[in-house]
């Protein structure tokens, strides 16, 4: 159960369904963010096996930790962007910090189900995880719809909370 939570405050992002139309709000072009959207695939790219020797050489819960707080600062560069630099600083962040949850997410459950004799019941549980995690996408969906016709900003500050609780539920509850 706590695992699903953790999923749930770091997948379920209510920027996601939002951030074309703040980035438009924001003065981008749609050149401008398909090459935000490129600079946030080449830092998967380049990223994505330093990121896994980060869980490795500090384990995995280091890991995740770092890639919620990595995409919590890139939230802030989002909020108080200005200009396309701040942006593009901020898509970058976020990436690196997908880098770091990508792959340790999974390892986390697989190696608690191991040491709890369930290894075998890891699809059931991933599974069952997603799902839990696909509903809150779209409980966070609509809500960011409604609260961006409020403030544009208001899925960003609620993105940033939910990553921030991470970091209060690691440390308090060590997932």
């Amino acid at each position: 159960m706590k695992f699903t939570l953790y999923s749930v405050f770091t997948k379920a992002l209510f920027m996601d369904a939002i951030i074309i139309l703040y980035l438009f709000a924001h003065g981008l072009n749609v050149t401008q963010i398909m090459f935000l959207e490129t600079f946030s695939a080449l830092t998967i790219t380049f990223f994505e096996v330093p990121g896994g020797a980060v869980a490795d050489k500090f384990g995995i819960k280091y890991s995740l930790f770092f890639g919620a707080f990595f995409q919590a600062i890139a939230v802030i560069f989002f909020i108080i962007g200005q200009n396309y630099l701040f942006f593009v600083v901020g898509i970058v962040i976020f990436s690196i910090g997908a880098t770091f949850i990508s792959g340790a997410d999974n390892a986390y459950l697989y190696d608690f189900l191991n040491e709890n004799n369930m290894r075998d019941k890891f699809q059931q549980i991933d599974g069952s995880i997603m799902s839990w995690v696909y509903y809150a996408m779209a409980i966070t969906s609509l809500t960011a719809g409604f609260l961006y016709t409020k403030s544009i900003y208001y899925p960003l500050y609620l993105t940033f909370i939910f990553l921030i609780f991470h970091h209060c539920w690691r440390s308090v509850w060590q997932i």
